[in-house]
């Protein structure tokens, strides 16, 4: 009795010890759960997935914001640099229009004379103090001031037309475009009163001479008096012609100025290596035509 009173000890035992075994010791429960454990990698995978197309237009979009306050700084400093030439060339106005002095002349007031009022200088001018070498974008911004006017003599009207390329990786972006403006009155030495009374004048005809020239102009604009200055490289001189079929050659003082890009203008066979060069100089006056007796008249305004 006493033995079988330990058989039915061991077998309750064994029972309590059947009831305490967790719930994943059946083969049913452990085919549940190595199907959870494979049900899990796939949403790691998928995650993955996202991330790899989100993460490169975030970048983008980064990129881009980046890009377009560069734009804007880019677009600040050629406004500062438009004001800035603006300025220079109101002053030096007065080499080409308001006469230049023996003292003047010593301090190279008067070397402007025939490039200060062109786009070509005008272009430099601006780059010069706008400081664009400074930006992420130096390399990818183009401007152009072909659209500016300098036919008024008291105005200065500065349009630079510039264009900025955002080298997004994978996207060939159009260029953005943009058009600044300034308009300076120059500064002549005259007064508005000075000028009035000037139209006004009736007594006798004037005609306009250059200095050290020997040729009177009828037209203010004429093309040989108001030299307008072209700029190219030394290579594709070879194929420009002037206007009358003339092949450009190099000036005397391309030697001393030796450049990859020179200075020419319509009227002409020479090309210069430097904007001082005296031959692109013209300085007009404006002189009764009773003055110039016995001066040859220009051959195409005259």
């Amino acid at each position: 009795m006493f033995l079988q009173g330990k058989e039915n000890d061991s077998k309750a035992a064994d029972r309590k010890e059947k009831k305490a075994l967790p719930a994943a010791s059946s083969p049913q429960n452990v085919f549940l759960t190595i199907g959870r454990a494979f049900f899990l990698s796939p949403l790691k995978a998928g995650l993955t997935v996202e991330a790899a197309c989100v993460l490169p237009l975030f970048l983008w979009a980064v990129l881009g914001a980046l890009y377009l306050i560069e734009v804007s700084v880019v677009q600040t400093r050629l406004v500062g640099g438009i004001h800035e030439a603006g300025r220079k060339m109101a002053l030096l106005s007065y080499g080409v229009y308001g006469g230049i002095s023996e003292e003047e002349k010593g301090t190279g007031v008067g070397e402007i004379v025939g490039g200060a009022l062109t786009a070509v200088y005008a272009k430099n001018l601006i780059l010069k103090k706008a400081g664009l070498e400074e930006t992420f974008l130096k390399e990818q911004v183009k401007i152009s001031l072909a659209a500016s006017d300098f036919s008024e003599k008291n105005i200065i009207d500065l349009k630079v037309m510039s264009r900025i390329s955002l080298p997004v990786p994978g996207y060939r972006l159009r260029r953005l475009k943009f058009l600044e403006r300034g308009r300076v009155r120059a500064w002549t030495g005259r007064s508005p009163s000075e000028e009035m009374a000037e139209g006004e004048e009736t007594e006798g005809e004037t005609v306009y001479v250059a200095l050290n020239g020997s040729v009177y102009h009828r037209d203010p604009d004429c093309s040989y008096i108001k030299v307008s200055i072209k700029s190219a490289s030394v290579a594709e001189m070879e194929r420009k012609r002037s206007s009358d079929g003339s092949k450009y050659y190099p000036c005397s003082c391309y030697g001393a100025h030796p450049s990859p890009t020179v200075y020419y203008t319509r009227f002409g066979n020479r090309y210069h290596g430097s904007l001082g060069c005296s031959a692109l100089k013209r300085t007009a006056q404006k002189v009764p035509l009773s003055s110039v007796s016995g001066w040859k008249a220009c051959s195409k305004c005259g």
